[in-house]
C-alpha cells in the first residue's frame, strides 16, 4: 500500500490478475448442458418475456413479487446490448429475429447471460483483496483471501447459473467493504452508501435486508464510542433515519412493481413464507440449517482446513473487537444466524458468507504467525506450504466440479436416446421434472399464438419447418408437495407413449413411502405394466440424475385397464381439496387433446366431461360440446345424448348439440327424429358451417329413403 493507504500500481495488477484467473476458471464449461436449459434461469426467462412478445410492447412489471425485480432488468438491460451486437452483425433484423434465434437454440443468449453470471461473480475475489488489505494482512495474506475466494467450488458452481445470487453476492460484498467506515469516520454519507448497497442487494433477492441489521449494530457501537445514550436505542439519530430512506427508496427504484400490486405481493410473499418455514420438498434430510450449513455447504465452499482456520479467525476477532473484527462480526453473524434458522436450506444462501470467511482465515493465519517462536529460522517456507494446503482442498473440488460439467447429463442423453430412436412427430412423451428436453412445438403454447400473425414467411418457415415432441410435464412442487399425489396414476398416460422418471424427483417420493404412497404405487406399476427402453444414471459418462424411460405396450396397456379399470369422470371429485386448480385444469386439457387426437376416444371424453364439471363457467359449455363429440366417435350414444341434452338446457340454439343430436338419432334409426333435430339445427344455423353439414345429412337421408 502506498502512504496514503491506496493500492499501489503492483498491488492493482496483481488483483487484477487474481480476478482475470477468477474469471477463466468461471468460463470453463460454461456452455454445460446446452442447447438444453437445466437450470431454473429465471433472471433471463423473465428479462425476455418483457419484451412483450405476445402484445409487441414492452412489459416491465414481472407479476410476481417471490423475487424482487432488479436482477431481471439487469439481463433485460444485457439482452439489449446482446440485440444490439446482433443487429451490427447482421443476425437480427429485428426483434423477431430475436425470438425466432431464441426458439430455435437458446445457446447465444445463455451463454451472455451465464457471462454476466461469470464476471459479476469475479467482483468478490477483489473485494476479498482489499477487505483482508484493511485488516493489516500483507500482499500474500490478501491474496490468498482472494483465492479462497477465486477457487470456492460452491462460487464457480453458481457463477456458471443464471440466478440472482452472482448478483446478491456482489452486492452484499461491496456492503461488507463499506461496514468498517460506519464506525470509523461514521458521516451520513457512510451510512448511506452501506443503505443503498443493501437495498440494490434486497431488490436482487430478499435476503441482504439483513445487512441493515449489521448498520444497525454498528450504529450502536459508533454511539457507544461517542459516549452517547442508548436510551433511545439510536432510532433518535438522522444519519440511521437517512440510511433507512436510503434503502426503502434504492428498493423502491430498483424493484419498482414489488408493491405496485398488493395481492401479487401478499400472494407470493405467504407462499416464500410457508416454503422458508415449511422446507423445501426433498431437503429433510439436510436437518438443521446450523448444522448443515457447518458441517456440509460451507466446508465444501472453502475446504476442511480452510473452513476450520475461518473458524479460528472468528475466535481471534471476537477476543480483539478491533474496529474492523466489530465490523466482520455485524456482517456475518446476523446473516447466518438468519438463514441457518430456516427450514429451507441451499448452499447459494451461504454465497455472501464465503467472502468474510475466506478473510477470516487469511487473519487466522496472520495471527497464528505472530504468535509464531522467535527463532533463527524464518518462518516463510512453512507459512507458505500451509497456503498452499488451504488452496489445495478447494481448488480440487472445483477441478471435479468442472471435470463433471464437461460430461454429457443424463438429461440430455435421454433427450440424444429419443432423438435417435423415436419420431418426433409421432411420439409422446410424460415426464417428470429433471427429465430429458425435447423440442416443444410453440404453437401449443398459448402465451405466444399471438406473435406467429407477426412472422414473415421465412421466420415462420423456419421456427416451424422442424420435427417436434408432444410431451407433457408431471407437476412438482418445492411446498405443498401432497397437490402433486392426484397425477401419479398410470390410467391417466395410456394415450402417451413413453412415461420418464427422474431419480432427482423419484428418490424424494419414495425416500418418504408413508408420505407418499400414491406415487410409490405409481413406479411400481411403471415396473409392472410397462417396459424399461432405456436408462441413464449418473457415472464416468454422465452427470445428473438417474433418468428411465418406460415404453408402454399394447399388452401392458390392456393389463392396467383389466385390473385396474378406466378412471371415469368422477373420479377427480375426491381430489378437488388436493390440487392446484390451475395446474389441474391444465392438465386435464393436455390429456383430453391427446387422447382425442390419438383416438382414444373413451378417455378424451372423460376429461372433457371433467373440465366441463371443473372449468370457468363461460368455458364449460364449450368442454361439454367435446365430450359429448368424443362420446359419439366413442360410439357412446347414450352418453352422448345425455351431454348433449344437458348442453341445450344451458344454450337451446346450440347448433353443435342439435347437430349431433340429430346425427344420433340417424345412428340408431330413428329417421324422424333425426330431421327434426336436423332441421332445428339449420334454423339456428341458417348459414353456418353446421346447418350446411345438416343439410348433407338430410339430402343424404332422403336420398337413403328414396332407393
Amino acid at each position: 500500500m502506498t502512504p496514503k493507504g491506496r493500492p499501489s500500481r503492483t498491488e492493482v495488477i496483481g488483483v487484477l490478475a487474481l480476478a482475470t484467473a477468477a474469471l477463466a476458471l468461471r468460463f470453463v464449461h460454461l456452455d454445460w448442458s446446452l442447447p438444453a436449459i437445466e437450470e431454473e434461469a429465471l433472471p433471463t426467462k423473465k428479462a425476455f418475456g418483457m419484451w412483450g412478445w405476445e402484445t409487441g410492447t414492452f412489459q416491465l412489471d414481472p407479476e410476481t413479487a417471490g423475487w424482487p425485480s432488479l436482477s431481471f432488468y439487469v439481463h433485460l438491460l444485457w439482452q439489449f446490448v446482446y440485440y444490439g451486437w446482433g443487429r451490427l452483425t447482421g443476425d437480427f433484423a429485428g426483434p423477431l429475429d430475436f425470438w425466432v434465434s431464441q426458439q430455435l437454440d437458446p445457446t447465444p443468449l445463455m451463454l451472455w447471460s451465464r457471462g454476466l453470471s461469470a464476471v459479476v461473480s469475479t467482483v468478490p475475489v477483489v473485494v476479498a483483496w482489499f477487505w483482508a488489505r484493511r485488516f493489516g494482512l500483507s500482499a500474500p495474506g490478501a491474496a490468498l483471501a482472494a483465492l479462497l475466494v477465486g477457487i470456492s467450488p460452491v462460487m464457480v458452481r453458481h457463477a456458471q447459473m443464471i440466478e440472482p445470487d452472482a448478483l446478491v453476492t456482489m452486492l452484499a460484498a461491496l456492503a461488507m467493504l463499506a461496514l468498517p467506515r460506519v464506525l470509523t469516520r461514521g458521516s451520513t454519507r457512510d451510512y448511506v452508501v452501506v443503505a443503498i448497497l443493501a437495498g440494490l442487494g434486497a431488490a436482487s433477492k430478499y435476503t441482504p435486508v439483513l445487512l441493515c441489521v449489521s448498520i444497525y449494530v454498528l450504529h450502536l457501537v459508533r454511539l457507544r464510542r461517542e459516549g452517547r445514550s442508548l436510551a433511545a436505542l439510536g432510532l433518535d439519530d438522522a444519519r440511521l433515519g437517512w440510511a433507512a430512506l436510503a434503502s426503502v427508496l434504492t428498493f423502491c427504484v430498483a424493484s419498482p412493481y414489488t408493491f405496485a400490486n398488493l395481492e401479487v405481493l401478499r400472494r407470493d410473499l405467504a407462499y416464500q413464507l410457508m416454503h422458508m418455514s415449511a422446507g423445501h420438498f426433498g431437503h429433510a434430510e439436510q436437518g438443521v440449517g446450523y448444522i448443515h450449513y457447518l458441517t456440509r455447504v460451507l466446508p465444501r465452499a472453502l475446504g476442511w482446513p480452510a473452513f476450520a482456520l475461518s473458524i479460528a479467525g472468528l475466535v481471534v476477532m471476537t477476543r480483539r473487537r478491533g474496529t474492523e473484527d466489530i465490523a466482520w462480526l455485524a456482517a456475518f453473524v446476523p446473516y447466518f444466524l438468519v438463514m441457518g434458522s430456516l427450514s429451507t436450506q441451499f448452499d447459494r444462501y451461504m454465497l455472501p458468507l464465503v467472502l468474510p470467511l475466506a478473510v477470516s482465515a487469511a487473519v487466522a493465519l496472520r495471527a497464528a504467525v505472530e504468535r509464531w517462536p522467535r527463532t533463527t529460522e524464518h518462518p516463510v517456507p512453512a507459512i507458505a506450504v500451509v497456503a498452499v494446503l488451504l488452496l489445495a482442498w478447494p481448488a480440487q473440488g472445483v477441478g471435479r466440479f468442472l471435470e463433471a460439467q464437461g460430461r454429457t447429463s443424463t438429461q440430455q442423453a435421454a433427450a440424444d436416446w429419443f432423438a435417435a430412436h423415436a419420431g418426433p412427430d409421432t411420439t409422446t412423451v410424460v415426464t417428470e421434472r429433471y427429465g430429458p428436453h425435447l423440442l416443444e412445438d410453440p404453437r401449443t403454447t398459448d402465451d405466444y399464438q399471438p406473435i406467429f400473425e407477426r412472422l414473415d414467411e421465412d421466420q415462420a418457415q423456419r421456427l416451424f419447418d422442424r420435427p417436434f415432441f408432444v410431451y407433457q410435464l408431471l407437476p412438482m412442487y418445492s411446498a405443498r408437495v401432497h397437490l402433486t399425489a392426484y397425477y401419479y396414476d398410470l390410467r391417466h398416460f395410456l394415450a402417451y407413449d413413453y412415461v420418464v422418471t427422474s431419480g432427482a424427483v423419484r428418490r424424494r417420493y419414495e425416500g418418504e413411502p408413508e408420505r407418499f404412497p400414491r406415487q410409490v404405487e405409481f413406479y411400481r406399476d411403471l415396473r409392472k405394466y410397462m417396459e424399461v427402453a432405456a436408462d441413464f444414471a449418473p457415472g464416468d459418462d454422465h452427470r445428473g440424475p438417474r433418468v428411465t424411460l418406460h415404453r408402454w405396450t399394447e399388452q401392458g396397456r390392456r393389463q392396467l385397464i383389466r385390473e385396474h379399470g378406466r378412471p371415469d369422470a368422477s373420479h377427480y371429485r375426491a381430489w378437488t381439496e388436493r390440487v392446484h386448480a390451475p395446474d389441474f385444469l391444465a392438465f386435464a386439457e393436455q390429456v383430453a387433446v391427446h387422447a382425442e387426437r390419438e383416438e382414444r376416444h373413451r378417455q378424451a371424453m372423460t376429461y372433457y366431461r371433467i373440465l366441463g364439471e371443473t372449468s370457468e363457467p363461460d368455458l364449460r359449455p364449450y368442454w361439454i360440446e367435446r365430450a359429448g363429440i368424443a362420446a359419439v366417435n366413442a360410439d357412446d350414444l347414450r352418453r352422448a345424448t345425455t351431454l348433449f341434452r344437458a348442453l341445450l338446457e344451458r344454450d337451446p340454439g346450440n347448433v353443435v348439440a342439435l347437430g349431433n343430436l340429430g346425427f344420433v338419432a340417424e345412428r340408431t334409426g330413428r329417421s324422424d327424429e333425426a330431421r327434426t333435430w336436423y332441421r332445428r339445427c339449420i334454423e339456428a344455423d341458417t348459414e353456418g358451417t353446421a346447418s350446411r353439414w345438416a343439410r348433407r345429412r338430410l339430402e343424404a337421408m332422403d336420398g337413403g329413403d328414396r332407393r
